[in-house]
Formats: structure tokens, C-alpha cells, sequence
């Protein structure tokens, strides 16, 4: 069932109107929302655990001497920052927490 607030397009509606009703279905759609409650707890759990084992794993002497150990010590670092800023959107879309913080809409312009 649609539960978007959009009304369907007439035959000869422009591009730019067809692709507002498109986002506003994908916006209040049921199944985006349940993408967002079920999909970000999974990406959130294995991707933390991802990270902190290749954390632990590149970081023993030995492969911290080659330069592509410390290129993924960076990069796991950089992809739990990601996540951490990602929690954002799981809160905002997936549990519905609304943020009006001028500072988090700024962080969360930068990241994404």
C-alpha cells in the first residue's frame, strides 16, 4: 500500500514532477523505512567487528611496517568514522528521532 502523501502523475507531467512523486513515495515508504530498521543494525554490527579485527590484525609489528598495513589501519579507521556518523541517519529515518541541531546538520553534510 502506498502511504505517501503523493498523488499519481497525469500523462503529460514533466520530468522534475515525476521525480518529486517518485522521491516522495521512496521517502514515507514503508518498505525504506523497514530497509533502515533491519539493514542498518546488521551493517552497523559486522561492520564494527570488521574493523576492530582488522584493527588488531594490522596492527602487529610486522605488518605495520609495510605500507599498505598502515594504509588499512587508515582505512578501517576511517570506515568507523563513517559508521559512527551513520548512526545519525539510523536514528533520524529508521527510528524516527528528529535532529534539529544546527551543529549535527553540519557533521552530517560534511560526512555524507
Amino acid at each position: 500500500m502506498n502511504q505517501s502523501n503523493a498523488t499519481e502523475p497525469d500523462p503529460g507531467t514533466s520530468i522534475t514532477e515525476i521525480l518529486d512523486y517518485l522521491y516522495a513515495y521512496l521517502v514515507n515508504s514503508i518498505a525504506v523505512i523497514r530497509i533502515y530498521q533491519i539493514g542498518y543494525p546488521i551493517t552497523f554490527l559486522l561492520g564494527f567487528i570488521g574493523n576492530t579485527a582488522s584493527l588488531m590484525t594490522f596492527s602487529r609489528v610486522t605488518l605495520r611496517r609495510v605500507s599498505t598495513g598502515c594504509l588499512f589501519i587508515v582505512l578501517a579507521i576511517s570506515d568507523t568514522l563513517f559508521l559512527l556518523m551513520c548512526v545519525f541517519d539510523f536514528l533520524e529515518f529508521g527510528l524516527k528521532v528528529k535532529f534539529f541541531n544546527v551543529a549535527i546538520c553540519q557533521v552530517r553534510s560534511v560526512s555524507l
